[in-house]
């Protein structure tokens, strides 16, 4: 087991309190296994869940003795939800689907059917012991199945053909040699002398050319130091402030994201919503339009009276109103200059013609109909 460094943990706390249903939990089961798998890995990324929504999770990722790549996603609902875990083929390897896998990659275990049933309730590690933790169980499961089932294997290769071995090479006739009539005297022949290989005479070392490079190698393993023990405080803070603005930023542009997906679903519904109430108060305004015309088509006959000679004395006492009212304009258009007086002369004796017979006729009517005219 390593201990694992402030900086890592209080970062981990801090990217787990925003967004995690139960940070607490989630942070004490994280750092547990990155405590006792050292090769283990932290950081945040953005996973790709159903219907293709995204969602930014904390992945534990490495590598094994056994060179598997693995990543655990922690979803936010942990511990109520199951974490997720993918193989990971790299070049040239390929994934081996199995009863615990599939050909994506991603491991399956009834240890983690059960999960919601046995899990799902927990809401703190209080008198549960370590090696007892849930997520280390997982772990264990899973680098044991993997182990005992190989996930990864070679991509199929075709082996390359052997090249055909060269030809051999035509042997070169050698001509005898050629016997000659001279003879040769051994003695007279110069002997061979070995020739003596003359060293390059070496200079004597600069001194102070030695006390630069010295130096030199001092100032360079300083300046190392110095850098080494700035990145392990400046540096890291620069990148856990980053880590934070770029969390920040991913969390508030996923959010824009479904906040105008939402509205964008809204109008939508409220445009279709719109169009169904203009259609209603269409149809209705010509239903009333055609209710309105049938009932002023039907006014007139709704008064009736209740003989016929009450309707024909209705007939005639509207007659007379209009004779006078007829009169009263006559009079107006003569008073104006409008109408010469021998024409409204003609007129006026005609109008009260009619006048007096319908006043006549309405006389006898209301005799029969037995009323009084006093009126």
């Amino acid at each position: 087991m390593s201990k694992l460094p402030p900086q890592l943990l209080e970062w981990l706390f801090r990217v787990l309190q925003p967004e995690y249903s139960n940070p607490v939990l989630a942070y004490q089961d994280i750092s547990l296994i990155l405590t006792c798998f050292p090769y283990l890995k932290v950081k945040t990324d953005v996973h790709v869940i159903d219907l293709g929504k995204e969602e930014l999770m904390v992945k534990v990722y490495g590598t094994n003795e056994q060179e598997v790549t693995f990543e655990i996603w922690i979803p936010h609902e942990y511990p109520r939800m199951a974490p997720l875990i993918y193989i990971k083929a790299g070049p040239g390897r390929q994934v081996v689907p199995n009863n615990y896998l599939d050909a994506n990659g991603r491991f399956y275990h009834p240890f983690l059917s059960d999960w919601m049933r046995i899990f799902g309730q927990d809401v703190s590690n209080d008198e549960i012991p370590p090696k007892n933790n849930r997520l280390l169980r997982l772990v264990q499961i899973f680098l044991d199945t993997i182990q005992k089932y190989p996930p990864i294997s070679n991509s199929n290769s075709t082996p390359p053909i052997p090249k055909l071995p060269p030809k051999p090479a035509s042997p070169t006739p050698v001509e005898a040699p050629r016997l000659t009539k001279q003879k040769i005297n051994l003695m007279s022949m110069p002997a061979d002398k070995p020739t003596e290989v003359s060293k390059p005479p070496l200079l004597p070392p600069n001194p102070n050319r030695s006390q630069v490079i010295n130096n030199l190698k001092v100032t360079l393993e300083g300046e190392k130091s110095k850098l080494i023990n700035t990145f392990d405080t400046e540096t890291l803070q620069r990148l856990i402030q980053l880590q934070n603005q770029l969390l920040k930023l991913t969390e508030r542009t996923i959010n824009d994201r479904n906040y105008l997906s939402f509205l964008s679903e809204t109008i939508s519904k409220q445009d279709k919503l719109l169009e169904t109430k203009t259609e209603e108060m269409a149809h209705l305004n010509d239903s009333l339009e055609k209710s309105y015309d049938e009932s002023v088509a039907k006014f007139d006959s709704h008064l009736v009276a209740e003989t016929p000679v009450f309707n024909q004395l209705y007939e005639l006492v509207t007659k007379l109103k209009a004779l006078e009212d007829l009169f009263y304009n006559l009079d107006k258009l003569h008073d104006s200059g409008k109408l010469k007086f021998d024409l409204y002369l003609r007129n006026a004796r005609q109008i009260a013609r009619e006048q007096c017979l319908v006043k006549l006729h309405i006389e006898k009517l209301a005799q029969i109909c037995s009323l009084d005219t006093a009126a």
